[in-house]
């Protein structure tokens, strides 16, 4: 009995000796946690940053939009066909601003309580982003119109997509606490 044979466990041919099989004790995974949320707080708020500006600036285009209604897009793309506003050019781009100030709202949620105004979900600001493609499309007006009208719609998907990604982080963040295991002695 002075001799004991030191127990070695099957492995598979498939399994590589350095594949790790370490068993996180409380601490560790507390640790990993932690870390896995810091990281997804940065890059939520690098999200944020980017939409914030690519918001900010969208509204300052159609505010200059709005006192001088040329085309933005001519800008980048020459047209051969002349650009026809479409009828009712104010209150849509007023609608425009309207959208891009709700969405200021919705990213900024803790502001919006201190104010008293409930902005509006992101399914209405589909639904009212639409109306002016819509009816530039309607109408028979040139692409570059149609995509001007549009850029509130992709400006509005665009914060919706990031809203998501930022929810599903912070779901991920809370399935790994709840998967949480107690190793004694780990």
């Amino acid at each position: 009995m002075t001799s004991l044979r030191k127990r070695m466990t099957f492995k598979l041919e498939s399994e590589s000796p350095t594949e790790d099989n370490h068993v996180l004790d409380e601490q560790e995974q507390e640790d990993l946690i932690s870390g896995l949320r810091d990281e997804n707080l940065a890059s939520n708020q690098q999200y944020l940053l980017v939409l914030q500006v690519t918001v900010a600036l969208s509204c300052l285009l159609h505010l200059i939009f709005l006192v001088n209604p040329t085309n933005p897009l001519l800008v980048f793309f020459s047209s051969k066909q002349p650009d026809t506003p479409i009828p009712l050019l104010i209150p849509f781009t007023l609608l425009a601003v309207l959208i891009h100030l709700d969405l200021g709202l919705l990213l900024y949620p803790d502001r919006s309580r201190l104010t008293d105004i409930a902005p509006l979900s992101y399914l209405p600001l589909f639904g009212l982003s639409a109306l002016s493609p819509f009816l530039s499309i309607l109408l028979g007006r040139h692409w570059l119109t149609v995509a001007w009208w549009s850029v509130t719609g992709g400006v509005v998907w665009l914060a919706h997509s990031v809203q998501q990604w930022i929810d599903q982080g912070a779901q991920s963040i809370l399935e790994l606490e709840k998967m949480k295991y107690v190793a004694p002695g780990a």
